[in-house]
């Protein structure tokens, strides 16, 4: 990644590493996870898990992420956020270096379907553009999970991301978090 990146990107980073390091502890052969029941959706541990291009984060009080990244040699990096509780709705930020956008023009383009951001911002300490999708995040969030590619956009810049295991890292969230089969799912939704 480049020197560019904004600093959520490396907060984001540092904050899988330290999460990593708290599963120093844990043993390799730890138990797989299972689908939980809504009482057991709080789990006591952090737990890090790499789904090809993509990686999800989930935190000892079940907050979790997914993050993408551009390709090695290039900047961009979306992020699917999802608090725990049934009334949870996914939150969908990127950003990657650039000019700094204006509101609403950084955008992602999956499959050439545009979702773009409710807000756009330049890091005042670097060149860069940050938005967040958090008005309808559902249909963006489908088209992540069955889309062939994915392409965020300031203007004329152009920054490809892998959409390479973005529906398993989200599908693992959905079980982490005791969503499986249910109406409030990322990805397997059903109709408990």
């Amino acid at each position: 990644m480049s020197s560019l990146q904004p600093p959520l990107v490396a907060a984001l980073a540092l904050t899988a590493v330290a999460l990593a390091a708290c599963q120093e502890g844990e043993k390799d052969g730890a138990p797989p996870v299972t689908a939980a029941t809504p009482a057991q959706t709080a789990r006591s541990h952090t737990e890090t898990r790499k789904f090809r291009d993509w990686l999800a984060v989930c935190d000892n009080g079940n907050a979790c992420f997914a993050l993408g990244s551009a390709p090695e040699g290039q900047s961009g990096w979306v992020r699917v956020s999802l608090a725990p509780g049934p009334g949870a709705r996914p939150e969908i930020a990127a950003g990657f270096p650039g000019d700094g956008a204006a509101p609403g023009a950084l955008a992602l383009e999956v499959d050439g379907r545009r979702f773009a951001t409710d807000t756009a911002s330049a890091p005042t300490d670097a060149k860069g553009s940050f938005g967040v999708i958090r008005r309808q995040p559902l249909p963006a969030v489908k088209a992540l999970t069955s889309g062939r590619r994915l392409t965020l956009t300031d203007g004329g810049e152009r920054v490809p991301v892998s959409l390479s295991g973005a529906a398993a890292a989200l599908s693992w969230i959905d079980d982490r978090q005791g969503r499986l089969g249910t109406t409030a799912a990322l990805v397997r939704r059903g109709r408990r």
